[in-house]
This record gives C-alpha cells, structure tokens and sequence, in this order.
C-alpha cells in the first residue's frame, strides 16, 4: 500500500504550490521530487535567518520532519511518522513550519 502515491508519485501535490509558496515563501519554501534509494519521494526545503528545515516523505507514507540550526550545524526538532492517508500527511507536516517559526520568534 502506497498512502501517498498519487501526491508524489503522480505528482498530485502540484495542486497545492501556490498555497505553499504563499504560506511559506517567507522560509524560503522550495519542492523536490525525486528518489532515495529505490522509493519515489518529495522533499520539501524550508529556510529561515537561523533554521534549515526539511520534510521528506515517501509513497509508502514514511515522513521525516527535520531543522538543523544552521550557526551551530546541529538538529534541533526531528520526528519520524508513517502516514495512511494523504489527509493524514496534509494535516501531519505543518509540525515543522509550525516549529520553525516559533523558533525564530523566541
């Protein structure tokens, strides 16, 4: 079973771009399809002054949630999930964008 085939593999998740660029322009929002090992997957990039952050989730719905502080090189927020279904996944990473940005305004 393939949760999120039809957002990433079929690309379904085009749909939402100009929300997301809009949402998240200011964190330097940039998407990328491709491949990690054998599995189709999107990566989502994020970007603030202080903060690199990164989703990448796979068909198979596995997501990593990821920000590293970048004076410091190191991770400061990372949560792994298997999402079932695409609203499940649309609901789910937001935890990132959400981190970053009350991070940056501490």
């Amino acid at each position: 079973m393939n949760p999120l085939k039809n957002l990433i593999e079929n690309r379904g998740f085009d749909r939402y771009q100009v929300g997301l660029e809009s949402r998240f322009g200011v964190l330097g929002y940039k998407l990328v399809y491709g491949e990690t090992t054998s599995k189709t997957c999107m990566y989502m990039d994020f970007e603030s002054k202080t903060l690199i952050g990164r989703i990448t989730a796979w068909i198979s719905g596995e997501c990593e949630l990821s920000v590293i502080d970048k004076e410091a090189g190191e991770s400061v927020f990372f949560e792994t999930h298997h999402f079932k279904s695409e609203r499940e996944f649309l609901s789910g990473y937001p935890k990132l964008t959400n981190f970053m940005r009350e991070s940056s305004n501490a």
